[in-house]
Order: C-alpha cells, then sequence, then structure tokens
C-alpha cells in the first residue's frame, strides 16, 4: 500500500499543472496521468491507499475528468492529502453535482493535519455558490453538502438558500 501512495503522489507532482503554462507534451502527460489514476481505482487496492490521490489537486486535468477521478478516489481513500486545496478547487463549480457530492464527503471525513477549518471554508464558500443559483438549476447535492456542514458544527449552513 506504501508504495501505491508513493507512486501516487509522484505521478502528480509530474503531472501538468492547473497554474502553469502547458507544454508541447502536456496532452499526452496528462492523459498518462489519468489512465493511470483510474488504474488505481479499479486495481482493487485496499482502504487508505489513495490517499495521496489528493496530490492531484492541481494537476491540469479537464475539470469533470478530475473531479470523477477525484470523487471516486475520495469514496475509495475519505483522508485525501492536500484535501484543503482539492476543496479549494471544487468550491470553483458550484453547478457541478461532482464538486458538491466530492466536498461534503471531505467535510464528512476528517482530513487531519488541520486541514479541516479550511476544508470546511471552502465548503462552506461552495454551499453559498451553489444556493445563490436559480432554484431551477441548483444541484440537488446541495443539500448533503449542507448536512456535511451542519453535522461538522456550521450551523449557520442550515439557514442557507
Amino acid at each position: 500500500m506504501e508504495a501505491t501512495v508513493l507512486l501516487l503522489a509522484a505521478i502528480a507532482s509530474r503531472t501538468p499543472r492547473t497554474d502553469s503554462p502547458l507544454l508541447p507534451d502536456a496532452s499526452g502527460r496528462l492523459a498518462a496521468a489519468a489512465d493511470l489514476w483510474r488504474a488505481t481505482l479499479t486495481a482493487g487496492l485496499p482502504p487508505g491507499a489513495l490517499a495521496s490521490a489528493g496530490a492531484f489537486a492541481g494537476a491540469g486535468l479537464d475539470e469533470n475528468l478530475w473531479l470523477s477521478l477525484m470523487r471516486a478516489s475520495a469514496e475509495h481513500t475519505p483522508t485525501l492529502t492536500d484535501a484543503d486545496l482539492v476543496a479549494e478547487r471544487a468550491a470553483c463549480y458550484p453547478d457541478s453535482e461532482e464538486a458538491l457530492h466530492l466536498t461534503a464527503q471531505m467535510v464528512t471525513h476528517s482530513a487531519g493535519t488541520g486541514q479541516n477549518a479550511a476544508v470546511r471554508h471552502h465548503a462552506r464558500a461552495l454551499l453559498d455558490a451553489a444556493t445563490a443559483l436559480p432554484q431551477d438549476e441548483r444541484p440537488s447535492e446541495v443539500q448533503k453538502l449542507r448536512t456535511a456542514l451542519v453535522n461538522a458544527g456550521d450551523v449557520d449552513a442550515a439557514t442557507r438558500g
């Protein structure tokens, strides 16, 4: 399991980032990273083995692909590394069921190492943005995130939207 954690973190660290210019070989490297990430998700690894998937928080993957892989990783191993960065990126997508579900999952499962407050902060920003959407555009997962925040002690989240 430790080898998987280290390998996934190494792959993530070498994946083109969202905050840097894409080099000519970026699309191939992003596709390879996504393929390897998918392979770890389907490998039947023990719980905890995908914790380092959080290192993909800044990976330059397409948002829908990133959200899908990150959500699956968090379902397998709820305590992701860099949970604060994952929550920050997910908070950019208030109209996404995947982002709301992923963030609710991270609020529900303690990130540890002092990241919980940051995760809740980004989750609250996501909830506020999602509830600001018109009712007919609001994802159904809003209630799941609201409930997770209330259960984590954010009582004010109960009165949002």
